[in-house]
C-alpha cells in the first residue's frame, strides 16, 4: 500500500485488510502518526518502507536535526525486522 499520508486512523484496518507493506511510509512531523503508532499497530506483519520523514532532507532544515533521528536509531521501528529506511518524497 502507498501510505504517503497519514495512516494514524487506518492502521488496524491496514493489518486487517492484509497488506504486507507500507511504503513511503509518513512520519511525525509530516503527519500525526508515528513509526511508534505503526509498530504498535502491526507489529511485524506490515513490512514497514520510509521511517525518515523527507522534510528532514529539506536544505532549510539543520543537519543536526538529521543526525539526532540517526543517532537515535530511528525510534519506534523495533528490531528492524520488517523495516526497510527510506524516505517519501516531499
Amino acid at each position: 500500500m502507498h501510505a504517503d499520508a497519514d495512516s494514524r486512523l487506518i492502521l488496524s484496518e491496514i493489518r486487517e485488510a492484509g497488506f504486507d507493506m507500507a511504503e513511503t511510509f509518513t512520519t511525525d512531523p509530516m503527519v500525526d502518526c508515528t513509526l511508534e503508532e505503526a509498530r504498535q499497530a502491526w507489529g511485524d506483519r506490515v513490512i514497514i518502507w520510509g521511517g525518515v520523514p523527507s522534510i528532514l532532507l529539506e536544505p532549510s532544515v539543520p543537519e543536526a536535526n538529521f543526525g539526532g533521528l540517526h543517532e537515535a536509531g530511528l525510534p519506534g521501528r523495533g528490531a528492524g525486522d520488517a523495516f526497510i529506511l527510506g524516505s517519501p518524497t516531499t
